[in-house]
């Protein structure tokens, strides 16, 4: 697993903390259909706060 520098960072400063990026519901869609989307979800490398943008609400969490 190749180490993302934010990540690091962050685990060094605050270990317990974990990192989510914040996608809207069609940029998820777009880009986790994809099977490069799919591998990232699968291997644990990126945490994701799903949204709609419209609504201004939380969707998913996935870790």
């Amino acid at each position: 697993m190749l180490p993302i520098p934010h990540n690091e960072i962050l685990r060094e400063k605050e270990e317990q903390r974990v990192l989510y990026l914040a996608i809207k519901q069609s940029a998820y869609e777009d880009i986790f259909d994809e099977p490069i989307g799919r591998l990232l979800l699968k291997r644990g490398l990126v945490n994701l706060l799903v949204f709609d943008e419209k609504e201004e609400a939380i969707l998913q969490w996935i870790r």
